[in-house]
């Protein structure tokens, strides 16, 4: 779902910022100036407000911010989970994406006609 996002918001002339799990999958193999593929850590407070810091960097100004759901979260929270799991569960799947929120609100608040929207696919689409 997010490459099609992606995709969609390149062909309507908007410049991108595509945040990736992992260092090597944000290498900006495709060369575009309207598209920054960026690493982000989403257990780190610091990785978010990196991604923030450097998406103004590339596009001066954020006015759209769109979030997807992480991967592997379509199929619920795990109910079976210890209280250790559901720590780590947190610090590796939520707390960054919380900090990335309340980082992008802070940025659009800034914008009169800002825009954050939160989206969801269904597995395997």
């Amino acid at each position: 779902m997010g490459h099609k996002l992606v995709e969609k918001e390149l062909k309507k002339g908007n410049r991108v910022i595509a945040p990736v799990a992992s260092k090597s999958s944000a290498s900006n193999e495709s060369g575009r100036e309207d598209l920054l593929v960026i690493p982000w850590n989403r257990s780190s407070v610091f990785s978010a407000k990196t991604l923030i810091r450097e998406a103004l960097r590339f596009g001066g100004t954020l006015d759209r911010a769109v979030i997807l759901s992480p991967s592997g979260s379509e199929g619920g929270f795990p109910l079976d989970m210890k209280v250790q799991e559901i720590d780590e569960y947190l610090d590796n799947n939520l707390r960054g994406l919380v900090y990335l929120i309340r980082e992008l609100l802070l940025q659009l608040n800034e914008q009169k006609s800002a825009t954050l929207s939160f989206a969801m696919s269904d597995q395997g689409n």
